[in-house]
């Protein structure tokens, strides 16, 4: 079972995802849609699995291809779970691109949500440099995405085309 986070680290985990909401409403996207209320975000010890998860809720009222949806991110960061993956980044620096990488997922969902994996991903890993510059985890990631050879208009490989039954999409 989950042991609850502190106050200040739900605190800490609201303010961050006010903060990254404001900057991408700034640049002039729309906020992701919700069913009802405020964004649901939800804090989970999600172990190695990832740091956290944009998850699609029901269809929205801004059209056919429009999604509302739920994040879930890990509860502390902890070094322990992730090992090397967050040895380079304080649980806050690890918190602040998460918020900024499934936030943008969660507004490519109200926008279309049968986009191309690869495509969300890179977009989503690009919004956390836009939003923070200074973490630069994205570095990680830069030979996987630059490595592809295939034309930005070639049919995607199967298994990498629309976000259709799992509903979700995953960043680590």
């Amino acid at each position: 079972m989950d042991a609850p986070p502190s106050t200040a680290w739900v605190q800490t985990v609201a303010a961050t995802f006010e903060e990254v909401y404001a900057k991408v409403v700034q640049m002039g996207y729309r906020a992701a849609p919700t069913s009802a209320g405020p964004y649901d975000i939800y804090l989970q010890n999600m172990g190695v699995r990832a740091f956290g998860i944009t998850e699609s809720d029901i269809q929205s009222s801004l059209g056919p291809n429009s999604f509302t949806s739920f994040i879930t991110i890990d509860n502390d960061f902890s070094a322990s779970e992730f090992g090397t993956q967050i040895t380079e980044y304080t649980p806050l620096k690890a918190l602040q691109i998460t918020a900024a990488h499934e936030y943008h997922h969660a507004i490519q969902y109200g926008y279309n949500f049968f986009f191309d994996i690869w495509y969300a991903e890179v977009t989503a890993t690009w919004m956390e440099d836009e939003v923070y510059d200074g973490v630069n985890q994205l570095y990680i990631y830069i030979n996987n995405y630059l490595g592809k050879t295939m034309p930005l208009d070639a049919t995607a490989p199967s298994g990498d085309t629309a976000n259709t039954a799992a509903g979700s999409s995953t960043a680590t």
